[in-house]
């Protein structure tokens, strides 16, 4: 049981990373105000989508690209309906909103719609990207718009689950809920990529400040990895964590605050509290000034409302913590050693 609650905070924080605010659907009494706010905002962004849309027909048309007009039209009414749905989005009575308790194979379905819906913003972001490539080179405009219209067909598919889902507590198959999973999971950019091959001595520089990479941690969770690198700016430690996604990297500092192992499934730092989120075991292989070297490291990661985490990390009798705050890696200028 403890690790569905872990994976679903997991989920639900994943999900306020894209949509500020959003704080799930565990509390009876904000279910119908986390919807609401949910919809509205992925409406605002998509709608920002629309707007760009609008301009790559107006491009279109300067450049006399006329018979894919028609196409980019046709995507632009799929894409308006899909935000009038989100802003005007009814379930009936829908008792699933005052139900005591959500049960665990429910929640983890919506969060699964939820995730898949907001990252949509970015998969309609990419395919608007192809459209306006194809308007500057004056071919294959069509079969941009097309697949662009097949990502909305997809997004209003997941809304009709998610709708049935709340309104009348049908569920889909595990099949298409893997399916709405991996929707959220767009390709790494290069940028990204470029993160797991920084090495000892390397550089970066984040928000103007420049760093050197003074040790390299890689954690093996089941042959999934992630890495730490202990950065150093004249004498200042931080740590850059780089987990499995671009929405999990973050640039830490430690703190002054004891813990012990295992710690408290809520723990409050400076007057803020943080929800533990993900906890596991690592095989760990450390590079650094000493060498290398290779041992069992304990984590728990824990999120706060305002979207700062705490890592707590142990390393047989010794406990870390340290706090961090997300890192936009598109802001993040690597120097390796030449």
């Amino acid at each position: 049981m403890k690790d569905v609650e872990l994976r679903l905070e997991r989920r639900r924080q994943q999900i306020a990373n894209r949509i500020p605010g959003y704080f799930g659907y565990r509390e009876r009494e904000r279910r119908r105000d986390a919807d609401r706010e949910l919809r509205v905002e992925l409406a605002q962004q998509y709608g920002a989508q629309l707007d760009r849309l609008t301009d790559a027909q107006l491009r279109a048309t300067n450049k006399a690209l006329l018979g894919a007009l028609d196409d980019m039209e046709r995507v632009a009414l799929k894409l308006q309906r899909f935000i009038d749905r989100l802003r005007t989005a009814s379930y009936g009575y829908a008792g699933w909103f005052d139900t005591a308790r959500v049960r665990e194979p429910e929640l983890e379905q919506l969060y699964a719609f939820d995730q898949a819906l907001s990252a949509g913003v970015g998969r309609v972001s990419a395919g608007l990207d192809a459209v306006a490539e194809a308007i500057e080179a004056g071919e294959g405009v069509e079969g941009a718009a097309e697949a662009l219209a097949g990502t909305v067909d997809g997004l209003n598919r997941r809304f009709d689950q998610r709708r049935d889902l709340i309104s009348e507590g049908k569920k889909v198959p595990p099949n298409e809920l893997q399916d709405a999973l991996e929707e959220t999971l767009p390709p790494p950019s290069p940028a990204f990529q470029a993160l797991a091959d920084l090495k000892v001595d390397d550089a970066l520089t984040y928000a103007g400040i420049d760093y050197i990479i003074m040790a390299k941690v890689s954690y093996d969770i089941q042959g999934e990895m992630s890495y730490a690198y202990k950065l150093e700016d004249t004498g200042t430690e931080r740590w850059l964590r780089v987990g499995a996604s671009e929405s999990e990297v973050g640039l830490f500092g430690t703190v002054d605050h004891s813990v012990s192992a295992p710690p408290a499934e809520t723990l409050g730092v400076a007057g803020e509290t943080f929800r533990q989120i993900d906890a596991a075991q690592a095989k760990a292989y450390i590079v650094g000034p000493g060498g290398r070297r290779e041992g069992l490291a304990r984590y728990w990661l824990y999120a706060s409302d305002s979207g700062a985490q705490l890592w707590v990390e142990q390393w047989g009798e010794d406990v870390h913590v340290q706090r961090g705050e997300p890192v936009d890696v598109a802001q993040l200028e690597l120097w390796p050693r030449r």
